[in-house]
């Protein structure tokens, strides 16, 4: 029937309306129809249409949000735009959808395909792409874009930096200035400040950085016990440098 439509002079590249709107590749991704995204692409359908304004998608975009490798792989290697901004409202990047809904393997080929993660409002994205794996539950994801983006900037962060970095132990759901924490312990951000007000007995810690201090309260806190009560092991296996310090012999910190 596509074909037909195409023969008959069907514009391959009408526009997507404001609000929910889709061009013929955009659902032909959405809905993982590998057949008919090869069919409109021979006929020089534009795989980077801008999403539509309210919830639209680029092409790469759906398939991403989607889950469909196939298709991905396909509009990439048909000059497919992965750093297309989102629709302007309740929009996703390529990034954030296949964070958000819990592709590693998608992530890593955005990865590899040179998704920008510096610069003017890059950081953002990719921040936020951090925060909705987070949000829904997929952690690996989480702590492996955080771990490319030390990476590829080629500095050195500190063994306990990247353990308590994770922000799974934490709740995110604050803001930096809206966390409380006593002075025993230090936020860091782009501009560290001191923090000298105390916890309240029935709130658990909460920010975006947190590093303990060697401070004998921090010990005997029964606000951080209670906080990592849940962790009964918390192995560092992968952080010798840390464990040795720590004079764990067994790798393994016991809340």
């Amino acid at each position: 029937m596509v074909e037909l439509l195409l023969k008959k002079g069907a514009n391959v590249n009408a526009p997507p309306v404001y609000k929910w709107g889709r061009t013929a590749l955009q659902v032909a991704a959405e809905v993982g129809n590998l057949e008919l995204v090869d069919c409109l692409l021979d006929a020089k359908a534009d795989v980077n249409m801008p999403a539509a304004h309210i919830a639209g998608v680029t092409a790469l975009q759906a398939a991403l949000i989607k889950g469909y490798f196939g298709i991905a792989l396909r509009l990439l290697k048909n000059q497919a735009d992965v750093n297309a901004p989102g629709a302007v409202q309740d929009g996703r990047t390529a990034l954030e959808g296949a964070a958000e809904n819990g592709r590693i393997d998608l992530v890593q080929l955005l990865l590899n395909a040179g998704v920008v993660i510096h610069g003017e409002g890059k950081d953002v994205h990719y921040e936020r792409a951090i925060e909705l794996a987070l949000k829904e539950g997929h952690h690996a994801i989480a702590r492996h874009l955080q771990t490319h983006r030390s990476t590829s900037r080629n500095h050195h962060i500190p063994e306990d930096h990247l353990i308590l970095d994770d922000r799974f132990l934490l709740d995110d759901k604050m803001t930096l200035d809206e966390c409380p924490v006593p002075d025993q312990y230090r936020v860091l951000d782009e501009h560290p400040a001191p923090n000298d007000y105390p916890v309240p007995e029935d709130q658990p810690i909460q920010g975006s950085h947190l590093v303990l201090d060697n401070h004998p309260v921090s010990d005997d806190s029964p606000v951080l016990n209670n906080h990592f009560a849940p962790y009964d092991d918390f192995i560092l296996g992968d952080y010798p440098v840390l464990a040795d310090h720590l004079g764990l012999g067994d790798n393994t910190f016991h809340t």
